[in-house]
C-alpha cells in the first residue's frame, strides 16, 4: 500500500531514513516522500524521498526530481517494493511535466548497490567530482591563518546598496559560466548579516556570499575578488564568520561549494584533509 509522508505518519519512518532527510522532508516545501507498507498497520518497508529543482543546460531550464534518499529494508527486498515506489515517482512526475530524474550516490558498498538498481530501472550513471564539504563553524574560527590578517574594508552585505552589489559581483563573475550554479544578483537571497563585501573607493572589489538552507547549515555560496591577495579574502571570510559565531553559535554547521580551481586551492591551504569527492550522478529521462 502506498502511503504518502506527512508531519502526522512521518514519525513511522524514523527506521529507515536519516534524521536530517526527514527533517527536510518536514521543512522544504518542494520535498516529498512516500513509502509502502502492507497496511496501514504495519511497519513500513521502504521508503522514497525525492525534491525538485530546475537544472539549466545549453541555455534552457530544464524542471528535475532529484533522488535524496531511496532505501527498501532488508527483509523486503526482490519483493517488488522498491520498483513500486519507483513507478509512482516516475507517474508523480509525468504529470507534473518532469522531463527527467536525477540521483547523486556517494561512493561505496550500499551506494553502488542502490546504483545497480536505479540503472535495472534505466539510469545511466557517470562519475562526478564534488567540491563540497562541511565543517562546524569553530573550525574557522581556530585556523591560525585568521589571526594574521590584515583588516581591509569590509562590510556586511546589507551595509551595501543592491545596486553597488549587483553591479560588483557581475564585473567579479564575468568571465566565468556559473549557470549551474544557484547564484544570485539580489542581495535578499543571501543572508545579509552574514554576507560581507570588501570596499575599494565605494566599489565593490570582494565579495562574500553565504546563504542559510532549509537544514539549517551555513552556505558559503561564493566567494571573489579582483585581487590575488590572500589578506582580502581571510579578511572577507573572518569577519563573516565572527558574525556567524555570534549569530548562531560555535557548533553550526559550514557547508562550502567550491566553483573553481583558485577556491579548491584556497580550501586546501586551509584544511590539509580537503579534497573533492566522487559521487556516481545518474539521470533517468522521462
Amino acid at each position: 500500500m502506498l502511503v504518502e509522508i506527512t508531519r502526522r505518519n512521518i514519525g513511522n519512518f524514523r527506521a529507515l531514513a536519516p534524521k536530517r532527510e526527514l527533517s527536510r522532508l518536514e521543512n522544504d516545501e518542494d520535498c516529498f516522500g512516500i513509502g509502502y507498507t502492507d497496511d496501514a498497520l504495519s511497519f513500513p518497508d521502504g521508503i522514497l524521498i525525492f525534491h525538485l529543482e530546475e537544472e539549466e543546460e545549453k541555455g534552457k531550464v530544464h524542471p528535475i526530481a532529484v533522488i535524496d534518499y531511496f532505501y527498501v529494508r532488508e527483509e523486503a527486498r526482490d519483493m517488488y517494493v522498491g520498483t513500486y515506489l519507483f513507478s509512482i515517482l516516475v507517474e508523480m512526475a509525468e504529470e507534473c511535466h518532469i522531463e527527467a530524474l536525477r540521483c547523486d550516490v556517494p561512493m561505496g558498498y550500499e551506494y553502488n548497490l542502490l546504483c545497480n538498481v536505479l540503472e535495472n530501472y534505466g539510469f545511466h550513471f557517470s562519475l562526478v567530482e564534488v567540491f563540497e564539504f562541511e565543517r562546524p563553524l569553530h573550525d574557522y574560527m581556530e585556523l591560525g591563518v585568521f589571526k594574521k590578517r590584515k583588516p581591509g574594508d569590509v562590510l556586511l552585505l546589507y551595509e551595501v546598496p543592491q545596486k553597488v552589489f549587483s553591479v560588483g559581483l557581475r564585473n567579479l563573475t564575468k568571465d566565468e559560466d556559473l549557470s549551474d550554479y544557484d547564484i544570485s544578483y539580489d542581495k535578499d537571497y543571501y543572508d545579509v548579516d552574514l554576507s560581507t563585501v570588501l570596499m575599494q573607493d565605494k566599489l565593490p572589489v570582494g565579495i562574500f556570499l553565504v546563504r542559510i538552507d532549509k537544514d539549517g547549515c551555513i552556505v558559503a555560496e561564493l566567494l571573489r575578488t579582483s585581487s590575488q591577495s590572500s589578506d582580502a579574502y581571510l579578511s572577507m571570510i573572518y569577519d563573516a564568520m565572527e558574525v556567524a559565531n555570534d549569530k548562531y553559535g560555535k557548533n553550526a554547521t559550514v557547508k562550502v561549494r567550491l566553483h573553481n580551481d583558485s577556491g579548491l586551492h584556497l580550501m586546501s591551504d586551509l584544511f590539509e584533509d580537503f579534497a573533492p569527492y566522487l559521487v556516481r550522478r545518474g539521470y533517468f529521462t522521462i
